[in-house]
Protein backbone atom coordinates (compact mmCIF):
# COMPACT_ATOMS: atom_id res chain seq x y z
CA UNK A 1 0.00 0.00 0.00
CA UNK A 2 2.82 2.41 0.74
CA UNK A 3 5.55 3.55 3.07
CA UNK A 4 5.06 4.14 6.79
CA UNK A 5 7.70 6.35 8.42
CA UNK A 6 8.01 5.68 12.14
CA UNK A 7 10.26 8.34 13.67
CA UNK A 8 9.49 9.12 17.31
CA UNK A 9 12.49 10.63 19.13
CA UNK A 10 13.93 12.08 15.90
CA UNK A 11 13.85 15.81 16.58
CA UNK A 12 17.37 17.31 16.51
CA UNK A 13 20.69 17.16 14.72
CA UNK A 14 21.53 15.05 11.73
CA UNK A 15 18.55 12.75 12.21
CA UNK A 16 16.14 15.65 11.84
CA UNK A 17 18.00 16.93 8.76
CA UNK A 18 17.73 13.52 7.08
CA UNK A 19 14.07 13.19 8.05
CA UNK A 20 13.37 16.55 6.41
CA UNK A 21 15.13 15.33 3.26
CA UNK A 22 12.79 12.30 3.14
CA UNK A 23 9.68 14.37 3.75
CA UNK A 24 10.62 16.77 0.92
CA UNK A 25 10.61 14.03 -1.73
CA UNK A 26 7.87 14.54 -4.35
CA UNK A 27 5.85 12.64 -5.28
CA UNK A 28 5.91 11.23 -1.78
CA UNK A 29 5.67 7.45 -1.29
CA UNK A 30 4.68 7.99 2.36
CA UNK A 31 1.08 7.12 3.19
CA UNK A 32 1.36 7.66 6.93
CA UNK A 33 3.96 8.85 9.45
CA UNK A 34 4.50 8.95 13.19
CA UNK A 35 6.82 11.83 14.06
CA UNK A 36 8.19 13.36 17.24
CA UNK A 37 6.07 16.24 18.49
CA UNK A 38 9.25 18.20 19.27
CA UNK A 39 10.05 18.19 15.53
CA UNK A 40 6.65 19.53 14.48
CA UNK A 41 7.88 23.09 13.93
CA UNK A 42 10.58 21.80 11.58
CA UNK A 43 8.56 19.28 9.55
CA UNK A 44 4.87 20.22 9.51
CA UNK A 45 5.14 22.18 6.24
CA UNK A 46 6.84 19.21 4.55
CA UNK A 47 4.43 16.39 5.38
CA UNK A 48 2.15 15.53 2.43
CA UNK A 49 0.44 12.63 4.22
CA UNK A 50 -1.39 11.78 7.42
CA UNK A 51 0.85 12.44 10.41
CA UNK A 52 0.50 11.36 14.02
CA UNK A 53 2.71 13.36 16.38
CA UNK A 54 4.16 11.49 19.35
CA UNK A 55 5.25 13.29 22.51
CA UNK A 56 8.11 12.22 24.75
CA UNK A 57 6.00 10.55 27.45
CA UNK A 58 6.48 6.80 27.79
CA UNK A 59 2.72 6.23 27.46
CA UNK A 60 2.68 8.18 24.18
CA UNK A 61 5.63 6.19 22.82
CA UNK A 62 3.95 2.89 23.77
CA UNK A 63 0.70 3.94 22.11
CA UNK A 64 2.66 4.82 18.95
CA UNK A 65 4.10 1.30 18.91
CA UNK A 66 0.63 -0.23 19.38
CA UNK A 67 -0.76 2.01 16.62
CA UNK A 68 1.99 0.86 14.28
CA UNK A 69 1.16 -2.79 14.99
CA UNK A 70 -2.57 -2.16 14.43
CA UNK A 71 -2.41 -0.12 11.24
CA UNK A 72 0.49 -1.59 9.25
CA UNK A 73 -0.53 -4.05 6.57
CA UNK A 74 1.41 -6.82 4.89
CA UNK A 75 1.69 -4.60 1.79
CA UNK A 76 3.44 -1.78 3.68
CA UNK A 77 7.10 -0.95 4.04
CA UNK A 78 7.76 0.26 7.59
CA UNK A 79 10.79 2.54 7.87
CA UNK A 80 11.77 2.69 11.56
CA UNK A 81 13.75 5.89 11.29
CA UNK A 82 14.35 6.09 15.04
CA UNK A 83 16.80 3.17 14.87
CA UNK A 84 14.70 0.77 16.95
CA UNK A 85 12.76 -2.20 15.60
CA UNK A 86 9.00 -2.30 16.32
CA UNK A 87 8.22 -3.12 19.93
CA UNK A 88 5.31 -5.33 18.83
CA UNK A 89 4.98 -7.69 15.89
CA UNK A 90 3.86 -5.89 12.72
CA UNK A 91 2.77 -6.92 9.25
CA UNK A 92 4.78 -5.70 6.28
CA UNK A 93 8.46 -5.34 5.47
CA UNK A 94 10.43 -3.71 8.30
CA UNK A 95 13.47 -1.53 7.59
CA UNK A 96 15.38 -0.27 10.63
CA UNK A 97 17.48 2.81 9.85
CA UNK A 98 20.16 2.98 12.56
CA UNK A 99 21.55 6.44 13.32
CA UNK A 100 22.89 5.97 16.84
CA UNK A 101 26.14 4.04 17.27
CA UNK A 102 25.51 3.80 21.02
CA UNK A 103 22.66 1.37 20.32
CA UNK A 104 24.92 -1.25 18.76
CA UNK A 105 28.05 -0.94 20.92
CA UNK A 106 28.89 -1.47 24.58
CA UNK A 107 30.37 2.01 24.83
CA UNK A 108 30.53 3.16 28.48
CA UNK A 109 27.81 5.67 29.36
CA UNK A 110 29.29 7.14 32.54
CA UNK A 111 29.84 10.59 30.99
CA UNK A 112 26.14 10.97 30.17
CA UNK A 113 23.44 12.25 32.56
CA UNK A 114 21.64 9.50 34.46
CA UNK A 115 18.36 9.86 32.52
CA UNK A 116 20.29 9.47 29.26
CA UNK A 117 22.13 6.42 30.61
CA UNK A 118 18.81 4.85 31.58
CA UNK A 119 17.24 5.61 28.19
CA UNK A 120 20.15 4.26 26.16
CA UNK A 121 20.41 1.19 28.39
CA UNK A 122 16.73 0.45 27.83
CA UNK A 123 17.02 1.06 24.08
CA UNK A 124 20.00 -1.31 23.84
CA UNK A 125 17.89 -4.07 25.41
CA UNK A 126 14.99 -3.19 23.10
CA UNK A 127 17.24 -3.21 20.02
CA UNK A 128 18.72 -6.63 20.76
CA UNK A 129 15.61 -8.43 22.04
CA UNK A 130 13.39 -7.23 19.21
CA UNK A 131 15.93 -8.09 16.52
CA UNK A 132 14.47 -10.21 13.75
CA UNK A 133 16.27 -12.04 10.91
CA UNK A 134 13.54 -10.93 8.49
CA UNK A 135 14.22 -7.23 9.15
CA UNK A 136 16.48 -5.15 6.94
CA UNK A 137 18.95 -3.01 8.89
CA UNK A 138 20.00 0.14 7.06
CA UNK A 139 23.21 1.94 8.03
CA UNK A 140 25.15 4.86 6.62
CA UNK A 141 28.76 3.66 6.64
CA UNK A 142 30.87 0.48 6.42
CA UNK A 143 32.06 0.88 10.02
CA UNK A 144 28.43 1.01 11.22
CA UNK A 145 27.70 -2.12 9.20
CA UNK A 146 30.52 -3.87 11.05
CA UNK A 147 29.20 -2.64 14.40
CA UNK A 148 25.68 -3.93 13.68
CA UNK A 149 27.08 -7.25 12.48
CA UNK A 150 29.06 -7.65 15.71
CA UNK A 151 25.96 -6.78 17.72
CA UNK A 152 23.35 -8.93 15.96
CA UNK A 153 25.43 -11.54 14.14
CA UNK A 154 27.01 -11.97 10.74
CA UNK A 155 23.79 -13.31 9.16
CA UNK A 156 21.93 -10.05 9.77
CA UNK A 157 20.55 -8.44 6.60
CA UNK A 158 22.51 -5.16 6.61
CA UNK A 159 22.51 -2.64 3.79
CA UNK A 160 24.71 0.44 3.56
CA UNK A 161 22.41 3.23 2.41
CA UNK A 162 23.80 6.72 3.06
CA UNK A 163 21.89 9.73 1.79
CA UNK A 164 21.90 13.47 2.29
CA UNK A 165 20.38 16.06 -0.02
CA UNK A 166 22.37 19.16 -1.01
CA UNK A 167 21.52 22.16 1.17
CA UNK A 168 18.57 24.33 0.34
CA UNK A 169 19.39 27.71 -1.23
CA UNK A 170 20.26 30.20 1.49
CA UNK A 171 17.83 33.07 1.80
CA UNK A 172 19.20 36.56 1.35
CA UNK A 173 17.60 37.29 4.70
CA UNK A 174 19.94 34.85 6.44
CA UNK A 175 22.24 36.59 8.89
CA UNK A 176 25.68 37.64 7.69
CA UNK A 177 28.11 36.18 10.18
CA UNK A 178 31.67 37.20 10.80
CA UNK A 179 34.31 34.83 9.53
CA UNK A 180 35.48 32.17 11.97
CA UNK A 181 38.71 30.24 11.66
CA UNK A 182 36.94 27.03 12.72
CA UNK A 183 33.39 25.85 13.26
CA UNK A 184 32.09 22.81 15.10
CA UNK A 185 28.47 22.04 14.18
CA UNK A 186 27.24 19.71 16.91
CA UNK A 187 24.72 19.35 19.68
CA UNK A 188 25.90 19.00 23.27
CA UNK A 189 25.89 15.27 24.00
CA UNK A 190 28.90 13.94 25.88
CA UNK A 191 30.31 12.05 22.89
CA UNK A 192 30.52 15.32 20.93
CA UNK A 193 33.56 16.00 23.12
CA UNK A 194 33.26 19.76 23.65
CA UNK A 195 35.24 19.58 26.91
CA UNK A 196 38.39 18.32 25.17
CA UNK A 197 37.94 20.83 22.38
CA UNK A 198 37.83 23.67 24.92
CA UNK A 199 40.89 22.20 26.65
CA UNK A 200 42.71 22.22 23.29
CA UNK A 201 41.76 25.86 22.71
CA UNK A 202 43.08 26.65 26.21
CA UNK A 203 46.39 24.99 25.29
CA UNK A 204 46.55 27.06 22.12
CA UNK A 205 45.96 30.24 24.10
CA UNK A 206 48.77 29.29 26.47
CA UNK A 207 51.08 29.22 23.44
CA UNK A 208 49.80 32.65 22.32
CA UNK A 209 47.61 31.25 19.55
CA UNK A 210 44.00 32.44 19.51
CA UNK A 211 42.08 31.00 16.52
CA UNK A 212 38.38 31.86 16.44
CA UNK A 213 35.92 29.02 16.92
CA UNK A 214 32.15 28.92 16.44
CA UNK A 215 30.02 26.37 18.32
CA UNK A 216 26.33 25.53 17.94
CA UNK A 217 25.17 24.32 21.36
CA UNK A 218 21.59 25.22 22.32
CA UNK A 219 21.20 26.71 25.80
CA UNK A 220 17.70 25.27 26.19
CA UNK A 221 18.89 21.65 26.03
CA UNK A 222 22.46 21.99 27.31
CA UNK A 223 22.58 24.87 29.81
CA UNK A 224 25.48 23.43 31.83
CA UNK A 225 27.68 23.00 28.76
CA UNK A 226 26.84 26.52 27.56
CA UNK A 227 27.96 27.88 30.93
CA UNK A 228 31.15 25.83 30.65
CA UNK A 229 31.83 27.29 27.19
CA UNK A 230 31.23 30.85 28.38
CA UNK A 231 33.38 30.37 31.51
CA UNK A 232 36.30 28.89 29.55
CA UNK A 233 36.17 31.66 26.95
CA UNK A 234 36.11 34.34 29.64
CA UNK A 235 38.73 32.80 31.93
CA UNK A 236 41.29 32.09 29.21
CA UNK A 237 40.33 34.90 26.82
CA UNK A 238 39.51 32.38 24.09
CA UNK A 239 38.05 33.49 20.76
CA UNK A 240 35.15 31.06 21.15
CA UNK A 241 31.60 32.04 20.21
CA UNK A 242 28.61 29.84 20.92
CA UNK A 243 25.98 30.68 18.31
CA UNK A 244 23.38 28.44 19.95
CA UNK A 245 20.99 26.18 18.09
CA UNK A 246 20.84 27.12 14.39
CA UNK A 247 18.39 26.45 11.59
CA UNK A 248 19.55 24.63 8.47
CA UNK A 249 19.93 27.91 6.58
CA UNK A 250 21.87 29.46 9.45
CA UNK A 251 24.24 26.47 9.52
CA UNK A 252 24.86 26.92 5.79
CA UNK A 253 25.68 30.58 6.43
CA UNK A 254 28.17 29.60 9.14
CA UNK A 255 29.90 27.16 6.79
CA UNK A 256 30.23 29.90 4.18
CA UNK A 257 31.86 32.15 6.76
CA UNK A 258 34.26 29.63 8.30
CA UNK A 259 37.79 28.70 7.37
CA UNK A 260 37.53 25.01 8.34
CA UNK A 261 35.43 22.44 10.16
CA UNK A 262 36.86 20.89 13.31
CA UNK A 263 35.15 17.68 14.40
CA UNK A 264 36.36 16.04 17.64
CA UNK A 265 33.35 13.75 18.14
CA UNK A 266 34.22 10.40 19.69
CA UNK A 267 31.66 8.36 17.77
CA UNK A 268 29.08 8.84 15.04
CA UNK A 269 26.92 6.67 12.85
CA UNK A 270 27.39 9.10 9.94
CA UNK A 271 28.73 12.55 10.91
CA UNK A 272 26.50 14.65 8.65
CA UNK A 273 28.46 17.91 9.24
CA UNK A 274 31.45 16.21 7.64
CA UNK A 275 29.42 15.76 4.45
CA UNK A 276 28.06 19.30 4.66
CA UNK A 277 31.52 20.82 5.12
CA UNK A 278 32.96 18.76 2.27
CA UNK A 279 30.21 20.02 -0.04
CA UNK A 280 31.08 23.58 1.00
CA UNK A 281 34.75 22.94 0.17
CA UNK A 282 35.93 23.43 3.75
CA UNK A 283 39.12 21.78 5.03
CA UNK A 284 38.26 19.26 7.76
CA UNK A 285 40.19 18.59 10.96
CA UNK A 286 38.68 15.50 12.57
CA UNK A 287 39.10 12.61 14.95
CA UNK A 288 41.13 9.71 13.63
CA UNK A 289 38.12 7.43 13.73
CA UNK A 290 36.62 4.99 11.26
CA UNK A 291 33.41 7.00 10.88
CA UNK A 292 35.43 9.97 9.58
CA UNK A 293 37.37 7.97 6.98
CA UNK A 294 34.11 6.35 5.86
CA UNK A 295 32.89 9.62 4.37
CA UNK A 296 35.70 12.20 3.94
CA UNK A 297 39.45 12.61 3.60
CA UNK A 298 40.36 15.07 6.36
CA UNK A 299 43.11 17.64 6.02
CA UNK A 300 44.33 16.86 9.54
CA UNK A 301 43.43 14.22 12.11
CA UNK A 302 44.01 13.91 15.83
CA UNK A 303 43.42 11.72 18.86
CA UNK A 304 40.06 13.01 20.15
CA UNK A 305 40.95 11.87 23.68
CA UNK A 306 43.96 14.21 23.79
CA UNK A 307 43.65 17.99 24.02
CA UNK A 308 47.33 18.19 23.07
CA UNK A 309 46.73 16.18 19.90
CA UNK A 310 43.80 18.41 18.91
CA UNK A 311 45.86 21.54 19.54
CA UNK A 312 48.77 20.19 17.51
CA UNK A 313 46.46 19.44 14.58
CA UNK A 314 45.23 23.04 14.64
CA UNK A 315 48.82 24.31 14.69
CA UNK A 316 49.73 22.08 11.74
CA UNK A 317 46.71 23.34 9.84
CA UNK A 318 47.79 26.90 10.56
CA UNK A 319 51.33 26.09 9.36
CA UNK A 320 52.70 26.51 12.87
CA UNK A 321 53.68 22.95 13.79
CA UNK A 322 55.37 22.40 17.10
CA UNK A 323 59.03 21.34 16.85
CA UNK A 324 59.74 17.71 17.58
CA UNK A 325 62.30 16.51 20.11
CA UNK A 326 65.95 16.33 19.19
CA UNK A 327 67.09 12.78 19.95
CA UNK A 328 70.71 12.30 21.04
CA UNK A 329 72.89 9.24 20.65
CA UNK A 330 73.77 7.08 23.64
CA UNK A 331 77.30 8.54 23.64
CA UNK A 332 75.91 12.10 23.73
CA UNK A 333 73.52 11.12 26.50
CA UNK A 334 76.36 9.78 28.66
CA UNK A 335 78.52 12.76 27.88
CA UNK A 336 75.75 15.10 29.02
CA UNK A 337 75.52 13.26 32.33
CA UNK A 338 79.05 14.34 33.15
CA UNK A 339 78.38 18.03 32.67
Amino acid sequence: MGLIVHAPNVHVGGGLSLLRDILRVRPSPIRWAQLDARAKHAVETLTPTHVQYVDRRLTSRLEAERRLAREASDKDDILCFNGLPPLFDVAGRVLVYIQNRLLVTNEALGSYPLPVQARIGLERIWFRRRANPSYIYLVQTPSMAEAVSRCLGSNTNIRIAPFSDPPEPVSSASPTLKRFDYVYVATGEAHKNHALLLAAWTRLAASDCYPSLALTVGADRYPALCREIDDAASRHKLAVTNLGHLTTQEVSAVYRNAGALIYPSLLESFGLPLIEAMRQGLPILASERDYVRDVVVPAETFDPLSALSIARAVLRHRSKPQPTLSVSTAAEFLADLGR
